[in-house]
């Protein structure tokens, strides 16, 4: 995958594959990133670290582009549609009443 999306320990808190406390998914972070330091960095400004999605299981790599309105393929990344906001049956009758 050559896409150049960084997560960080607090992006990945509440996914479903990993850890609830956030050491826990910070050590997570850093196991599967061992040994490869071109995949984990220091963001800019902070003293967090990133490190790059394809360290993530496949599962969890899923739903966290799934998040962001994203789909990984074989042929790349694709943006979901997003879907339309709804008007509430109120705001359709009072659009009604003014038009």
């Amino acid at each position: 995958m050559s896409s150049d999306i960084w997560v960080t320990v607090k992006e990945c808190s509440g996914l479903d594959s990993f850890p609830l406390d956030t050491s826990n998914i910070w050590r997570r972070l850093e196991k599967l990133s061992a040994g490869r330091s071109e995949l984990r960095r220091k963001r800019a400004g902070t003293k967090a670290f990133e490190y790059h999605i394809s360290v993530l299981p496949p599962e969890v790599r899923a739903e966290l582009l799934a998040s962001r309105g994203l789909i990984e393929t074989s042929s790349g990344l694709i943006t979901l549609p997003q879907e339309p906001s709804r008007i509430a049956a109120d705001d359709l009758e009072r659009q009604r009443l003014w038009s």
